[in-house]
């Protein structure tokens, strides 16, 4: 993969899955304002991990902390109706299936071998 195609690999997943979130954060009716700011909180706080794996030299790291977050989440939301006033089956089967698979495809195309020099004068 070249580095062109590497950068437009990575704009395009990113690109799409915040459209995504945006659309799973819609469907989600919440009576407390401050339930739905910290959750907003928690999400773009992950967002960033995830944009840090191909922004960062310690994407390992990133990588494995964010892995982490979320098998404690799923392991936290299961078996429960309700999680800090968050509907879980919202939880199982919009938001977390998407953040799972955004940083899944983000670690793809990261870990995929690439030349990792950036092209000169104007070539792609």
């Amino acid at each position: 993969m070249t580095y062109s195609e590497y950068k437009a690999n990575i704009s395009g997943i990113n690109i799409f899955f915040g459209a995504i979130i945006g659309v799973v954060m819609a469907e989600l009716s919440l009576q407390s304002p401050i339930t739905y700011s910290l959750l907003l909180i928690q999400v773009a706080s992950f967002i960033v991990l995830v944009l840090y794996i191909s922004a960062s030299k310690h994407r390992l790291y990133y990588f494995f902390f964010s892995v982490s977050i979320l098998l404690v989440t799923w392991i936290k939301v299961s078996n429960r109706d309700e999680f800090y006033g968050i509907d879980v089956v919202w939880l199982e089967n919009r938001l977390l299936p998407t953040l799972s698979v955004w940083l899944f495809m983000i670690a793809s195309i990261e870990f995929f071998p690439r030349d990792v020099s950036k092209p000169k004068n104007g070539e792609k």
